[in-house]
């Protein structure tokens, strides 16, 4: 299993690091795990949901 940044999830997702964050404090979204530098990493899979995610909140549906 491959593990991508915070910055590459929100890229290939199409949403701020801070849009992000945010899911991750509303418990949408976790990561797979942390770094000991406290890096979040997260798991190539979860790009679609945060995509729809983000495209649910444009619409104005969550």
């Amino acid at each position: 299993m491959q593990t991508i940044g915070i910055g590459t999830l929100a890229r290939r997702a199409g949403v701020g690091i801070d849009t992000v964050r945010y899911y991750e404090r509303s418990g949408l979204l976790a990561p797979n795990t942390r770094l000991a530098s406290g890096y979040r990493r997260y798991s190539d899979a979860e790009v679609p949901g945060c995509a729809s995610s983000a495209a649910r909140r444009r619409w104005g549906s969550r």
